[in-house]
């Protein structure tokens, strides 16, 4: 498919994050932005979305979706997001790693205007489920997670952590 113009959407104004050193030598910073619609290849983190935490609300037997983007400082190969251990609340009950279902945030060409077939706003739409993927230097990546809460979950905060990084090759 050949596209004549791809545009990326304009975003709202921020006032960008500076990185540390030790982002630098990590190659990316990790990011929570409030609309996933503004979480674009071509967006770099605001000053106030860096090293947020990604929150939901879930009741049982419901899904809920949480996001968080990734802004690389160095091209990341076979760049994986998993979960490092189930969800769990302050009395010690869990919500199991196999209850949360991992995908990437595919940016996607979609006509800008019905009356011209070659101009194109590239836009997050896509889920995909991948096992890696390649991320070139000085983009961002969005990474969704969907929670299935078990009609049996006690109430609480529950927590856990994301592994991202390199896959084990």
């Amino acid at each position: 498919m050949l596209f004549r113009s791809l545009v990326p959407l304009p975003l709202p104004a921020i006032e960008p994050a500076t990185f540390t050193p030790a982002d630098q030598q990590r190659g990316l910073v990790v990011y929570v932005r409030p609309n996933p619609r503004h979480c674009r290849y071509a967006a770099v983190p605001a000053v106030w979305e860096v090293n947020q935490s990604p929150r939901g609300f879930i009741t049982p037997g419901q899904f809920e979706p949480v996001w968080f983007s990734v802004y690389t400082l160095a091209p990341q190969s076979q760049f994986v997001a998993k979960l490092s251990s189930p969800l769990k609340n302050a009395a010690g009950q869990t919500i199991p790693v196999d209850a949360v279902e991992i995908r990437y945030v595919r940016d996607w060409p979609q006509l800008r205007s019905l009356y011209s077939a070659s101009n194109y706003y590239v836009i997050p739409e896509l889920l995909e489920k991948k096992a890696s993927l390649d991320i070139p230097e000085k983009q961002s990546r969005t990474i969704w997670l969907t929670v299935r809460a078990p009609g049996d979950a006690a109430p609480g905060l529950y927590h856990t952590d994301v592994e991202i990084g390199r896959a084990h090759v």
